[in-house]
């Protein structure tokens, strides 16, 4: 249930862009609930994945405290960066290869201690917010944009190479109607949701719009099911029908929702004050 209700607001925001939605009521109720949407899961996730880390330690003798110290040793690192952000002016003429290397050193240094106490999904949370609240605000972006494109150019498509190893194709074969009843599901309450409860304030074609906006997804998605899968919480069954329709989601929902703003873009749509 969870990973179905995370949200692809980086598929939307393009789309919403183009055609100068993003600052329409629509579009910031989109934007707005998609964040707050993932920023919950975000936070389940970490947590969930602390629980099983601590869980899985346990086994071994001083496993427990292990996890406990690694991980308040990085709460206490991350605060360190926080409270001395007024050192970090020092970086603000640095170069952008400098600073790149910083960034990268600091989020391997917080990754390896959340590996370390169960956790890496919280080591890399930690490891952006002390990098934001450490570093001048002017230099952050260039900083963000680099380690964007590693992460996306190098980190990413080996995540998703692994993710696709690991589906059962001959179930999926076996059991496609199942991937489709999936994705219905999912998809019509969505819409229901949506309709019953926005319909009177923004109507009912901007309420459509965003029940199909708010089922995109993919990232988080998947990130919370394969972790499930590496526990041993699911079986490949399972995993294999979520992210079958999870791709067909990312395939398809792009397609319909820019199709549907097309149609009925009107001049009810003004830019929000």
């Amino acid at each position: 249930g969870i990973s179905f209700a995370t949200v692809g607001e980086a598929i939307l925001i393009p789309i919403l862009d183009d055609f100068k939605v993003v600052n329409t009521k629509l579009g910031q109720m989109i934007i707005g609930i998609g964040t707050f949407d993932d920023v919950i899961e975000i936070i389940i996730l970490i947590v969930g994945v602390l629980f099983l880390g601590i869980k899985s330690s346990a086994m071994n003798t001083g496993g427990v405290l292990f996890s406990i110290v690694g991980l308040i040793f990085g709460l206490l690192l991350a605060t360190l960066f926080i409270k001395f952000r007024k050192e970090g002016e020092k970086f603000k003429f640095s170069k952008v290869e400098t600073l790149f290397l910083f960034s990268l050193a600091v989020l391997f240094l917080f990754i390896g201690l959340g590996e370390y106490s169960g956790s890496s999904a919280l080591g890399a949370l930690l490891a952006g917010i002390s990098l934001k609240t450490f570093l001048p605000k002017t230099r952050v972006k260039n900083i963000e944009d680099e380690v964007r494109s590693v992460c996306y150019g190098f980190f990413a498509p080996i995540f998703f190479l692994s993710v696709g190893l690991a589906l059962d194709i001959k179930y999926l074969i076996g059991s496609f109607s199942l991937v489709v009843l999936v994705f219905f599901v999912s998809a019509i309450s969505k819409l229901f949701a949506s309709y019953i409860f926005t319909s009177k304030k923004i109507g009912r074609r901007d309420s459509i719009l965003m029940g199909i906006g708010l089922s995109a997804r993919f990232s988080t998605s998947i990130v919370i099911i394969k972790i499930l899968l590496e526990n041993n919480l699911i079986k490949e069954g399972l995993y294999s029908v979520i992210v079958a329709s999870s791709i067909i989601f990312t395939l398809i929902i792009p397609i319909v929702f820019s199709a549907l703003i097309a149609r009925w873009k009107n001049k009810k749509w003004k830019l929000k004050d």
